[in-house]
């Protein structure tokens, strides 16, 4: 008896525990970012020191110095028969409309915009301040700030392209392929639960969000503002006839100064209606900031947990490629 060519069984090779290499994957937790904040300035009406001296004295019938310049300014720009015909055009019912924020009739506006232009009666002026946004001076007809941001699609990511070429499936390798899905199916979930909480806080401060109360303290300060002047008025036209009356003044300062009661108020209702205009738009543009401030928040923090991410995979596609490469250094495939 001979043995020829004998050799013992070879023992299958042992498949490593592949992980190991996947160990504390995880993302790193996220830091969220603070929306840059709004700056506003409320801007102002700030009334004509002069006018403001002259409703004073009118109002307690006195005629002073500032009370006869201001006829003899007036003279300039209107006679006092004009003057007289102006002043009676602003009927009560007239100033009522112009109080609740209507318009008077076009032709008496033509002729207050005219009046109002003459430099003669610059002074008289209310000065009117704007509000601000983020240093942006705001009119009634600015246009909104665009949104700094746009929401981001993350692209989809494709399954890792391997280098490993000609695999041929065997125990070894199908180990290393679950324990590369089991570490890519944590990440997916990990990435998933980021991005919710970061959604999450886009939406809560997005709710915290809101014109609604900045506008009613608009309204309520114009309002306040249309019965101040509405009493100014009355007291100073109350003043004035009794000038007329005791006849301390004349009929023409009488025709000069009634109008320059009305001449007052078209103005200051003015700067009031263009002022609460502004105001009502930066209540707008306030909110619209704040809400390009969050966006822009949101999307800098599902950039920074994608860049992880795929960072990650990355790292975890080179882990498998190796442990691919283990399998066949193995005499596997």
């Amino acid at each position: 008896m001979s043995l020829y060519n004998c050799k013992p069984k070879e023992t299958p090779p042992e498949i490593p525990d592949f992980t190991t290499g996947y160990k504390d994957v995880k993302l790193p937790d996220v830091t969220q970012t603070t929306p840059v904040a709004v700056t506003s300035t409320p801007g102002s009406i700030t009334a004509s020191t002069t006018a403001t001296t002259v409703s004073s004295d009118l109002s307690a019938a006195q005629v002073t110095t500032v009370v006869t310049t201001t006829a003899s300014d007036v003279q300039k720009v209107v006679t006092p028969t004009d003057a007289g015909k102006l002043a009676t055009a602003f009927t009560p019912a007239v100033v009522n409309t112009m109080l609740s924020g209507g318009a008077i009739p076009a032709d008496l506006s033509a002729s207050m915009k005219a009046i109002a232009a003459n430099p003669a009666l610059a002074s008289y002026l209310p000065k009117v301040t704007n509000p601000s946004v983020n240093g942006i001076v705001v009119s009634g007809l600015v246009k909104e700030i665009p949104p700094s941001s746009k929401d981001i699609d993350d692209p989809v990511i494709a399954l890792p392209d391997f280098d490993v070429a000609d695999v041929t499936a065997s125990p070894c390798i199908e180990a290393a392929q679950v324990a590369y899905d089991a570490a890519r199916k944590a990440l997916d979930a990990n990435k998933v639960a980021q991005e919710k909480i970061v959604n999450d806080t886009y939406a809560t401060r997005i709710a915290g969000i809101s014109s609604a109360t900045c506008k009613t303290t608009a309204t309520a300060a114009l309002t306040v503002a249309a019965t101040a002047a509405k009493t100014k008025l009355d007291q100073q036209l109350a003043g004035l006839n009794t000038l007329l009356t005791n006849k301390t003044i004349s009929q023409d300062m009488y025709n000069l100064l009634s109008f320059f009661v009305y001449f007052d108020l078209y103005n200051s209702v003015v700067a009031a209606t263009g002022f609460y205009s502004a105001t009502v738009k930066a209540c707008d543009v306030i909110a619209d900031a704040a809400m390009a401030a969050a966006k822009t928040a949101q999307t800098t923090d599902l950039a920074k947990i994608k860049a992880a991410y795929d960072a990650t995979l990355a790292s975890m596609q080179t882990t498998y490629n190796n442990s691919i490469k283990t399998c066949h250094d193995q005499g596997q495939g």
